[in-house]
């Protein structure tokens, strides 16, 4: 579950962050017109696959997955697993062994996932950053632009996004971890403003009733 949860925060990162550049204004207008366009949506629904690659013990592994955002909601389907939050409540479907975990984040220890939109105020003051370069990728124009944390303590040391400079939505993204891992995030389909229902936020208990429920806000 560690893993998931750092999933989300990866993904709510790199589909809604508004970071501001202290460094580099060239990074900084990219941010905020990506950051500009993507509050414009009401909705998004994303394919994606990431590899994890860690050099020195030899591991690379890939898997796919999806995520619908709406607001504050979202599902993340990826791993075995799908989660849900409706704003409030977290379920978490372990779909190989037939349990549900359902938490309510602590908005002070683990706002990101409690509230994906406070990214807009959060990541303001969080990177430095710099604009990279401009290239051409498979007749895509992109941008490359390399996020470092202001907080030591984070897991990570570095981002690097690919950013698609015409459509201003995220082609790529890597995340260079202190462990030596590094986790490469690539989008296959980026749908945005879709028709969503707030039910597809809340794990539906009727429709699994062979799944047990583990009720950890207590």
């Amino acid at each position: 579950m560690k893993f998931t949860a750092f999933l989300i925060s990866f993904l709510l990162l790199t589909f809604l962050s508004n970071t501001l550049a202290q460094q580099d204004p060239k990074a900084r207008k990219m941010l905020d017109d990506l950051a500009k366009a993507t509050k414009g949506f009401t909705s998004i629904k994303a394919d994606f696959s990431i590899s994890l690659e860690n050099l020195k013990d030899n591991i690379k592994e890939e898997f796919s997955g999806s995520i619908l955002i709406k607001g504050d909601k979202y599902f993340l389907s990826a791993m075995g697993a799908e989660t849900y939050f409706d704003g409030t409540t977290m379920w978490t479907h372990l779909k190989d062994i037939g349990e549900v975990y359902i938490s309510s984040p602590d908005e002070d220890e683990t706002s990101i996932l409690s509230n994906p939109s406070r990214l807009f105020q959060i990541y303001q003051e969080d990177f430095k950053m710099r604009y990279v370069s401009d290239m051409v990728v498979d007749g895509k124009n992109l941008a490359e632009i390399d996020l470092y944390p202001n907080d030591l303590n984070q897991q990570f040391s570095r981002i690097k996004l690919f950013i698609h400079r015409d459509k201003l939505q995220i082609a790529s993204a890597m995340v260079f971890g202190k462990d030596g891992n590094t986790y490469i995030f690539d989008v296959k389909s980026f749908r945005t403003n879709l028709p969503v229902k707030d039910s597809e936020f809340v794990f539906d208990s009727s429709a699994n009733p062979d799944v047990e429920e583990i009720d950890m806000r207590f």
